[in-house]
């Protein structure tokens, strides 16, 4: 799994959004991956925004993502083996 940004490589994890980018703030979530606090500082990169060409919708593949514990169950063993 490949993370964009300096803070996700050290055990934050910045979930994927579609965003407009005229917008003045953007929303964004983040997740601790461990039980250590971490500090974001005020002005830190901590995600980086790409253009989107298309969306391919595949239910198959997505059915995962509508269950938030298994996305947890999964980070936390990826972090574990890291």
């Amino acid at each position: 799994m490949d993370f964009p940004s300096q803070a996700s490589q050290k055990g934050v994890l910045v979930a994927v959004k579609l965003v407009d980018l005229e917008m003045e703030a953007i929303p964004i979530r983040v997740l601790n991956l461990n039980n250590k606090p971490k500090i974001l500082n005020k002005g830190a990169v901590i995600a980086t925004c790409e253009p989107v060409v298309n969306i391919v919708a595949r239910p198959q593949e997505h059915n995962i993502y509508r269950q938030p514990w298994r996305i947890l169950k999964y980070l936390m063993k990826n972090n574990e083996q890291q």
